[in-house]
């Protein structure tokens, strides 16, 4: 873990306060049925592939970070 002085510290709250949105990933013409669809997959995917060692693994944490990335945005969309 990286500690900061005192002078850097607001620095470091200013900038986690003005992230840029990222564009999304996903398809604009997607219907609620294909998203849902994709969380179930996702989903499986998940259950299978990764066990609970995996996350002590740094490539395989890599990988269900981007995977519930991905969860987290399909879900923004059926939620908009």
């Amino acid at each position: 873990m990286k500690m900061f002085t005192l002078s850097e510290m607001p620095f470091q709250q200013e900038e986690s306060q003005f992230q840029e949105p990222k564009e999304s990933t996903l398809l604009k013409t997607f219907s609620n049925s294909e998203l849902e669809e994709l969380i179930k997959q996702i989903d499986c995917y998940f259950l299978y592939n990764y066990s609970c060692n995996s996350f002590f693994n740094p490539q395989q944490a890599i990988e269900i970070e981007c995977f519930l990335e991905l969860r987290k945005e399909i879900l923004n969309n059926l939620m908009a």
